[in-house]
């Protein structure tokens, strides 16, 4: 029950405004959907939504990040940041 209520998009993400809480949050919310996928491997949605998840935080957050630290004195947090992304 719980994977599929996960499973069903929603747009908490999305629609609040305060992006550094949601870039921080954002792991954990990973991990919690890798721990459901490892009870229900065979859950589609769940499967689906996990993938959407995690490529919506690489494309939408670390590759942002890494533009927005993109200054010669932030070489190192840019080249950790896209080895993530």
């Amino acid at each position: 029950m719980v994977a599929s209520t996960l499973a069903s998009s929603g747009d908490v993400f999305t629609r609040d405004d305060d992006l550094e809480l949601v870039g921080q949050a954002i792991p954990f919310g990973l991990k919690l959907y890798e721990s459901l996928l490892d009870s229900a491997p065979n859950n589609k949605d769940l499967l689906i939504a996990t993938c959407s998840n995690f490529t919506q935080y690489g494309v939408a957050y670390l590759e942002t990040e890494a533009a927005v630290l993109g200054e010669a004195k932030h070489h190192d947090e840019v080249a950790h940041l896209n080895s993530r992304a």
